[in-house]
């Protein structure tokens, strides 16, 4: 997956979504759990959490913040990161995607996450 230009030093924000399928709900939802907790506990990790679409409990949302491309691949390599790349090899997931972007306005990012 290609990732335009940032600085050595800026952070990286990701959306991703993923649909789970009916049968494979309650593992997907489980790794989506253990994921976001395992994410967080990663030095260097900003913020990471998931949702789900309040119409589609199949329907996920991810939301990441990495405190630079660094910390992003360094987090790629993680074993939790291999296990949802199994788990979407599987099948479980369908129709994943996800965008990198960069914050327009860092600061107040930070002030949200301390307020």
């Amino acid at each position: 997956m290609a990732i335009g230009v940032l600085d050595a030093d800026e952070p990286v924000v990701i959306l991703a979504r993923a649909y789970a399928k009916e049968e494979t709900y309650e593992e997907v939802l489980t790794m989506a759990r253990y994921y976001a907790i395992e994410t967080r506990k990663e030095s260097g990790v900003l913020y990471y959490n998931f949702y789900q679409d309040v119409d589609d409990k199949l329907t996920m949302y991810f939301h990441g913040v990495y405190g630079n491309m660094s910390v992003l691949q360094r987090h790629r390599l993680s074993w939790h990161h291999r296990l949802w790349g199994e788990l979407e090899e599987s099948g479980a997931l369908t129709d994943v995607s996800t965008v990198f972007l960069r914050q327009a306005c860092p600061e107040l990012c930070l002030q949200t996450q301390t307020s």
